[in-house]
């Protein structure tokens, strides 16, 4: 208990990539609201942030713990309880993740996705089932992420 008490500590002290803070900024700057979103508890989300310095890069944190009813990613309620949250519609919503079946939970809800793929590893597929959903863009940096969002106009549009 000891051990996973220091390591989820350590977690919480983790610094933000160097490319974060200004690729989000980027985002603000073309008029997009950025949610962390998270199954999370929301004090650790905020401490996460706080310590990486990113705290005002979000207009606010959902995490799944609030919920009335309470459900994990990639459970469609979560998504949904984003959309209500943050006042946005499936046409209008994404989802960044570097976890895969985040970016398959929000792609079978109708939203567009973008999956932060650092480097090459890890070096895993999206997911082996032809059927399933793909992203709709990958990423390597924050930084790449403002052109790509923009080369995808909201749907109707």
């Amino acid at each position: 208990e000891e051990e996973r008490e220091r390591l989820c500590g350590a977690y919480l002290l983790l610094p933000a990539f160097a490319d974060c803070k200004p690729g989000l900024d980027q985002l603000a700057a073309a008029n997009h609201r950025c949610y962390a979103f998270s199954n999370g508890t929301s004090s650790d989300v905020r401490c996460l942030l706080a310590n990486a310095e990113l705290s005002g890069s979000f207009v606010d944190t959902v995490v799944v713990d609030d919920m009335p009813s309470p459900v994990f990613k990639p459970h469609a309620a979560t998504y949904a309880y984003l959309m209500e949250r943050a006042g946005s519609s499936e046409e209008d919503t994404w989802l960044v993740s570097s976890n895969p079946f985040d970016i398959l939970g929000a792609a079978a809800c109708g939203w567009r996705t973008a999956w932060m793929k650092r480097g090459e590893r890890p070096n895993y597929v999206m997911d082996p089932w032809a059927d399933s959903p793909v992203p709709t863009v990958v990423v390597s940096s924050f930084l790449e992420l403002a052109d790509a969002v923009a080369s995808h106009p909201p749907r109707g549009a």
